[in-house]
Formats: C-alpha cells, structure tokens, sequence
C-alpha cells in the first residue's frame, strides 16, 4: 500500500498527494465513517484506490475540521472588517493547546497607516509569535510569509473578508481562487471558500484555505494550567508566592510582577483574566 496526505474531500471522494508528488483521487471504505476522514490526514490506499487505513494524528482542529497541521496562519485586518481581537485570542490559545505554531499576519495594510500595525505587532511579538504586515493587493511582505511557509503544512485561518483567498492567489498563483468584497452593512465577507481543502506543494508548503467565521467558543482548558497556554507568562509561573496561584489579584504573585512592570501586553492579559473566568464557570457548571 502507498502513504498519501489528504488535500481534499467532498461527496465520499478524496484528493491525496503523496510523497512523489503524485495527485490521486481515492474512495473510502465505510469503516471510517465513524471517526472520520480530515483534510490533513495521513492515509494508505490501496491499488483500487481505497483508502484502507487512516494514521494517527499528530493533531486535529475542529473548526476548521483539519489533522495534522504544523502552523496556523490567524489572518486578520485592522480595517474592512475590523478586528476581531477576542477571536483572535481564542485561536491563538487553540493552537496552543493542540501544539500547533502560531503565526499572526495583518493584512491589507495599504488600507491603515502602517504605524497601527506596527504597535500591534509589536505587542504579539512581545508574547512571543511572529507577525507579518502585509498586503496582498499591492504584494507587500509577502517574501517573509513566503519562507514561514516553506516545507511545511499550514492553515490559513480566520474571518471572511479578510483575504485569504486572495493571499493563497499571491503565493500560488495557479489556483486562481475566488475572492470576496465585504458587506457594506455589517463589514463582513461573504464565504467564497466553501470548504476547506490543501493548497501548494512539498517544496513551497501545503497550505489550507478555510472558510471564514466569526464566533468560536473559548477552547477548555483546566484552570490552574490556562496561563501555561499564554507564553509571555510561562516565565513567571515557578515564581508565585503560591504553587495555586491563578494570577488574578494573589500576594506575591509574579505575573502581576510583570504586568506591573509593562513586560506583558495590558490586553493580552485581560484576555487571560476573561478566558480563566470562563473556564472557572465552565467548571462550576460541571461539578453542580
């Protein structure tokens, strides 16, 4: 039997690219109805072109329904639409929890004055994760994304309107992918990617392009271990007055230390407090 990566799947057919580099479109035996078929996922088909066995993941995402993925690219826009930063947030801690890289890119910066971009990368840089400015209208900044992507599978993630598509267009320009003008009345795209499917090749990278969404419930986690989670903080855990610390007013605690001293994004750290109340209620409501 030969190995493949999925690329794409629709109505019980499926697209895999191998190791040669060899596009095949396989069916799938019922068996694997139960825990599913994802874009991403490594398979091995047989000489009738059916896949007989699903590997393991490394990692799975469910929104989008994507196994595997080494990075994920959280495309966001300051303007047209605006930014969404509480989804922004909870994306970032969902690559967290399931190991995966975080990239943020800014895009259409022709549109803002290149300063605001700046101060907000600036602040995610300060957490840690790399940010890129960029517009894929006029193609500015697109050579750094370019080689983050190298060799690698990814996911472009975010919401509508705010241009993945037409990035994927700029970096591989053979798919001539559709792309969307925003609401005028609620400054959100419309989804012109339907479903979610890998883009690229081997040498430059796999990408995915998803559909776009604008609500995502805040991922759980325990939480004792949320701040593990937000890595401007990882430093400073082993030095709280109290191993039960939760940083959120305790004596002594080191985190606050941090804030205090203007090491740690204000922001991020409010998101830190709103996402550790939600998992606090979260678990109230398990035990009640």
């Amino acid at each position: 039997m030969k190995k493949a990566i999925v690329t794409k799947g629709i109505g019980g057919l499926y697209e895999l690219l191998n190791k040669e580099g060899e596009h095949v479109t396989v069916q799938s035996r019922g068996r694997h109805k139960a825990s599913g078929i994802f874009v991403g996922d490594w398979v091995k088909y047989s000489q009738e072109n059916v896949i007989e066995e699903v590997l393991p993941r490394k990692n799975s995402l469910v929104r989008p329904p994507l196994a595997n993925v080494e990075q994920q690219v959280l495309i966001f826009t300051l303007v047209s639409p605006p930014l969404h930063r509480e989804l922004l947030e909870k994306m970032l801690l969902q690559g967290e929890l399931e190991n995966i890289e975080n990239i943020i890119v800014l895009q259409k910066m022709d549109l803002i004055d290149e300063k605001l971009g700046q101060e907000l990368a600036a602040e995610y840089e300060l957490a840690g994760y790399k940010t890129f400015l960029i517009s894929a209208l006029e193609g500015l900044g697109l050579d750094g994304l370019k080689s983050q992507l190298k060799g690698k599978i990814s996911v472009f993630a975010g919401p509508s309107g705010v241009g993945k598509s037409s990035i994927l267009n700029a970096l591989y320009s053979e798919y001539e992918l559709e792309t969307g003008e925003l609401s005028e009345k609620i400054q959100r795209g419309r989804h012109t990617t339907r479903h979610t499917q890998l883009y690229g090749d081997w040498d430059r990278g796999l990408v995915a392009d998803t559909p776009g969404f604008y609500l995502l419930d805040t991922p759980k986690v325990e939480p004792i271990d949320l701040a593990q989670h937000f890595p401007e903080l990882r430093p400073a855990l082993n030095r709280c007055k109290f191993t039960s610390c939760l940083h959120e007013g305790e004596p002594g605690c080191a985190v606050q230390e941090l804030v205090d001293a203007k090491k740690i994004s204000p922001a991020r750290f409010e998101f830190y407090l709103s996402f550790l109340a939600d998992m606090k209620e979260y678990k109230r409501g398990q035990y009640s």
